[in-house]
């Protein structure tokens, strides 16, 4: 094999070898990062304070009223 033939193969395998680590290294840092938003979800959900349960009342209440006002809205282009 001639050191053209080689430095090319060299190359490609070089840059398959990139393209391979890169992969590997995005796929941990997905990881780590959903890994730590169910963290995040966790503590969240163990915080039973007073502001947070009433910002989650909250929340509840406005995810009803767009629930209604989207069934309201539904109800009037059917007729």
């Amino acid at each position: 094999m001639s050191a053209i033939e080689t430095g090319v193969r060299d190359t490609l395998n070089a840059g398959l070898g990139l393209v391979k680590t890169i992969e590997e290294q995005f796929s941990s840092v997905q990881s780590q990062v959903e890994n730590g938003y169910t963290d995040l979800i966790a503590k969240g959900a163990a915080d039973k304070s007073e502001g947070v349960v009433k910002l989650r009342v909250m929340l509840d209440q406005g995810i009803s009223q767009v629930k209604e006002a989207q069934t309201k809205v539904a109800s009037y282009f059917q007729n």
